[in-house]
């Protein structure tokens, strides 16, 4: 069964997916003589951003308008979470059967799988998001990473999870922050204390200005851990450690 709310971690969790993505969209614009920016649907307050190379215009045009739909389901919060995911659903399912084998496929399987993973279908969830990482294209791998390993969380299978948010780490495809975070609730929920504190203290002290930090000194302090004190901000005008004027 679906939730109709999620979490305050789950929703900056999706923050900061639709962040990845937009950033893939800006660092593609240094290459748009031959890549397509397409934009301009909210999710939230942060506009998503996809590119892929230029296939025949038109049926471009086409599979993006499909792709729209799905996203815009996804994203509509007049209906609760069930009825979103299901609108979702139809919606991807429909870009994928039109237009197989283009970028906005790939995308539309990536909101099928995390839809179908909030209605409780994790095997297709499971199914879609690992075909989806399988394609290996770089603005859809990472954000389908990061989900797979928060259905495997959620299911239990901290293992699992962890395995994947290694990848991910390893990659730099993804928050740095979000992926520490989510690998020290994912140790935290398997008992091992050491590493949670370990991926905790990451993000206070590798990203103290990240929205997870809050939640990671306080999971610390819920396991009686000491707060790792983040480096001080240099002075205005200083010059950058191990550097000298």
């Amino acid at each position: 069964m679906a939730r109709d709310r999620l979490s305050r971690s789950e929703l900056r969790s999706q923050d900061e997916i639709t962040t990845t993505l937009q950033n893939v969209g800006e660092k593609a614009l240094a290459r748009k003589n031959d890549i397509l920016i397409w934009g301009g649907i909210a999710l939230g307050i942060v506009v998503i951003f996809f590119s892929w190379r230029t296939y025949a215009a038109g049926r471009t045009a086409d599979a993006q308008r499909e792709l729209g739909a799905a996203i815009m389901a996804f994203k509509d919060t007049t209906l609760t979470d069930t009825e979103r995911y299901e609108k979702t659903v139809a919606a991807a399912q429909k870009t994928m059967n039109e237009f197989p084998n283009t970028p906005s496929a790939s995308m539309a399987q990536y909101f099928l799988g995390v839809s179908q993973a909030g209605l409780g279908d994790k095997t297709n969830a499971i199914k879609n998001l690992e075909e989806v990482i399988g394609r290996g294209d770089s603005a859809t791998k990472p954000v389908a990473q990061f989900a797979l390993a928060g259905i495997y969380k959620a299911g239990g299978e901290y293992d699992k999870a962890i395995g994947v948010l290694k990848q991910l780490e390893a990659s730099g495809e993804y928050s740095k922050s979000a992926v520490a975070f989510d690998l020290g609730a994912a140790a935290e929920a398997a008992g091992q204390k050491d590493q949670a504190q370990t991926y905790y203290g990451k993000v206070i002290t590798e990203s103290p200005d990240s929205p997870f930090r809050t939640d990671a000194e306080n999971a610390l302090k819920a396991m009686g851990l000491p707060i790792p004190t983040p480096p001080a901000a240099p002075a205005p005008g200083a010059a950058p450690a191990g550097t000298t004027k």
